[in-house]
């Protein structure tokens, strides 16, 4: 994981920024994901899962990864577990004028806080996995 300040130049960015701008994070073991999924859900309270696969030729993972990379917000938290692949998160700063930009590869867990403005960008046709895990809708 690594992450960056998007202004007029890019400005390296830590651990402590991402916890002043309340985005949980955590590295792990790919190979141990069930674990780190049973930690996340509990600590969070979340009780639903899905698991993504997209093999990037497919013209629905093309349409899905557009809809993702316009910015948007969600009325909880964004959590996901990277399995395959690379993505790029930008967040929008709690401070509404600039723009945190996360690299995400395999073993890189994130949550992006509720009604965070957000985007997510990977190159076209990227073979891409990862566990999302929310509350359940009812």
């Amino acid at each position: 994981m690594r992450a960056a300040w998007v202004t007029s130049t890019e400005v390296p960015a830590g651990p402590e920024d991402l916890r002043a701008e309340e985005i949980a994070f955590e590295v792990f073991d790919p190979a141990a994901i069930e674990a780190t999924v049973a930690r996340w859900c509990q600590a969070r309270r979340l009780t639903q899962r899905t698991d993504v696969a997209r093999a990037g030729t497919d013209p629905r993972d093309e349409s899905a990864l557009a809809k993702e990379a316009d910015e948007h917000a969600h009325v909880a938290d964004e959590v996901r577990l990277v399995t395959l692949g690379l993505v790029v998160y930008d967040v929008l700063a709690l401070d509404g004028t600039r723009w945190l930009r996360i690299w995400l590869g395999p073993g890189d867990a994130i949550a992006v806080p509720a009604r965070r403005y957000h985007r997510v960008l990977a190159p076209p046709a990227t073979a891409l996995g990862f566990v999302e895990l929310f509350e359940d809708a009812t």
